[in-house]
C-alpha cells in the first residue's frame, strides 16, 4: 500500500510541476514577486500532497523566531523535503543552488526564474565569494 501512496505522490507533483511550470513561463516578463508568489504554490501543493498521499505532517517548532527582515537560513540540506517546505514556513526567499539544476528541464526553468545565486561547487572560493555578494 505505501508503494502505491508513494506512487500516487510522485505522479501528483511531477504533473502538477508541468502544469504550474508550463503556466508560469508565461510570467516571465512579471515582477519578481509575481513569479515567486506563483512558483511556490507548486512547493506548497507538494508540502499538503504529502499529506493527503502518505500522511506526511508538518510541525513547526519555534515559528516566532523567524525573522520577516533579511536574514540567512542556513540547512542541513537532507531531503528534498525541507526545499518544499521552506516556501510555507519562512517568507519569500532565494536559494545558493548548484548550477546543474538549472539544465534540468522544466523544474530548471522555473528555478531560473526566480533568481536564484548560482555557484559551481568545483570552485569553492569563487562559489563563497559569488554567495557573499549576491547575497546581499
Amino acid at each position: 500500500m505505501l508503494l502505491l501512496r508513494s506512487l500516487l505522490y510522485f505522479v501528483g507533483s511531477i504533473s502538477s510541476l508541468i502544469l504550474i511550470t508550463v503556466c508560469g513561463l508565461f510570467l516571465i516578463f512579471s515582477s519578481y514577486p509575481t513569479r515567486q508568489k506563483f512558483l511556490s504554490q507548486w512547493a506548497i501543493f507538494c508540502i499538503w500532497w504529502l499529506k493527503i498521499t502518505l500522511n506526511i505532517t508538518t510541525n513547526i517548532i519555534g515559528q516566532e523566531n523567524i525573522k520577516k527582515s533579511p536574514c540567512v537560513i542556513i540547512s542541513n540540506h537532507q531531503s528534498t523535503w525541507e526545499t518544499l517546505a521552506f516556501q510555507s514556513i519562512f517568507p519569500a526567499h532565494t536559494w545558493v543552488l548548484k548550477q546543474a539544476l538549472l539544465w534540468l528541464p522544466v523544474f530548471g526553468w522555473s528555478l531560473a526564474m526566480l533568481k536564484p545565486i548560482v555557484i559551481n561547487r568545483n570552485d569553492k572560493l569563487k562559489s563563497i565569494k559569488k554567495v557573499i555578494k549576491q547575497g546581499k
